[in-house]
């Protein structure tokens, strides 16, 4: 089954560079109709919020985090992790 990816970077600002720390909403659709909306964290923008969201858990219960964390943001790099999720299974949480 195939499946398009929008990614709010190049909607928003299309000169975009390789970003190693930052995040990013991006949005699958599935040629069945089928969507889901995904918030994308670099592995270093995680380290660097840990904390930030630990507080919030402690403060208020929860905290709203990344659904995938990436090495890097470039369109490549999040085909490249989603269609890896899609061949291992872990579909089930996509």
């Amino acid at each position: 089954m195939g499946y398009s990816i929008w990614i709010e970077f190049e909607q928003y600002n299309p000169a975009a560079e390789t970003d190693e720390d930052g995040f990013c909403n991006i949005e699958v659709t599935w040629d069945d109709g089928r969507h889901k909306g995904y918030n994308v964290w670099t592995a270093v923008f995680f380290r660097d919020n840990i904390e930030t969201l630990l507080d919030e858990v402690q403060k208020d219960g929860f905290a709203i985090g990344p659904d995938i964390i990436v090495s890097r943001l470039t369109r490549e790099h999040i085909t490249e992790v989603l269609k890896k999720m899609l061949s291992q299974d872990a579909a089930a949480s996509i």
